[in-house]
């Protein structure tokens, strides 16, 4: 079996802003970053799992209408995006540098501020 993990294409918002869990549009090039991603799948896929998040949705949606075996896509709450939790839709130059800095000496263990860690 193999497993393709897929990140969502650029979603709709200015760079420079820290995102995790806000339900962001697909940005203006989704139709070409979309069809470039397609064209790199094999052409037998046996299931798609998605976060519920539009981004990641509109991105399987669109694997699933390229695809003559697939129908729906499998939403699973699990593949949400991870809280950043009082960073989310800051600037990254208006963190804190004391926050920054603690997190990210173990971007793995240490939770972001009233948000999550990665693990």
């Amino acid at each position: 079996m193999e497993i393709y993990l897929i990140r969502h294409t650029t979603p709709l918002i200015d760079k420079g802003i820290c995102y995790g869990q806000s339900d962001l549009a697909v940005g203006n090039d989704f139709e070409k970053d979309s069809n470039e991603i397609i064209k790199s799948l094999p052409l037998r896929i046996d299931a798609v799992y998605s976060s519920p998040l539009l981004r990641c949705k509109a991105l399987a949606e669109k694997i699933i209408s390229s695809s003559d075996q697939l129908s729906n896509c499998i939403i699973d709450e699990r593949l949400i995006e991870i809280n950043f939790g009082k960073w989310e839709m800051k600037k990254w130059c208006e963190i804190s540098h004391e926050e920054f800095k603690a997190w990210e000496k173990d971007v793995v263990l240490n939770p972001v501020p009233g948000g999550e860690s990665f693990s």
